[in-house]
């Protein structure tokens, strides 16, 4: 069963015709016709989620390696759903998108080191 989560309360009307009404950090069902439109707008498959469903709606992880986890799974989730908006104009994912996906804020310079030891990782 497909379901999603998202970091806030938001009503998504899809074209489908499906209305899903979303409650911060819980879990709800969403049909696949409806999920690319969710995902569009910051929803999160349970299957992106980290292990520990708290790492997501609780407070920012402290351990450095462990934020960076976080970011660089969710650089590979932007990555794969490729969904306009979620880029900037020189191709780094936008920190408000990261941030949704990980459940903590991202600032730009914390999405900057990441992305570079990620892009140098993915170029060999």
């Amino acid at each position: 069963m497909p379901e999603m989560v998202m970091q806030r309360d938001k009503t998504v009307a899809c074209l489908s015709g499906h209305i899903i009404p979303f409650k911060k950090g819980e879990l709800i069902f969403v049909p696949p016709a409806a999920m690319a439109e969710c995902m569009a707008v910051g929803a999160v498959p349970t299957e992106d989620l980290p292990e520990e469903p708290e790492a997501v709606v609780g407070a920012a992880p402290t351990d450095p390696a462990e934020r960076k986890a976080l970011i660089l799974k969710a650089f590979e989730t932007l990555r794969e759903r490729n969904q306009r908006g979620d880029f900037d104009a020189a191709g780094k994912p936008h920190p408000k998108a990261v941030s949704t996906i990980v459940g903590f804020t991202v600032e730009s310079k914390e999405r900057n080191t990441v992305w570079t030891e990620y892009m140098e990782a993915a170029n060999g």
